[in-house]
């Protein structure tokens, strides 16, 4: 899992000026490619992560659903999984 911390630490202290990226005190190592690609690939990991997650729906139960990314169960009001965090997307299921 993508370190949140030093993600927010990066895009504070990488920036550019007119023509040229200045960082002070990134954390990324800059050497691979430069730190913004290691740092734009882990934001968008970042914020992927928040993207609410359709439900499943056990087979031949009715109103039994478990979350589709850490398979807890989960009620048809529940916004978000109780086990993982996510958000649920009930409106794709006719539910909410």
């Amino acid at each position: 899992m993508t370190d949140r911390e030093k993600v927010i630490k990066g895009l504070e202290c990488c920036g550019f000026t007119e023509n040229m990226i200045r960082c002070d005190n990134c954390p990324y190592d800059r050497s691979e490619g430069g730190c913004f690609t290691k740092l734009r690939h882990e934001a968008l990991e970042l914020l992927k992560e928040q993207e609410p997650i359709e439900p499943c729906s056990l087979m031949g139960e009715d109103g039994i659903w478990q979350c589709g990314r850490c398979g807890a169960f989960i009620g048809e009001e529940e916004c978000y999984c109780h086990e993982c965090g996510r958000k649920v997307k009930w409106n794709d299921q006719g539910n909410g």
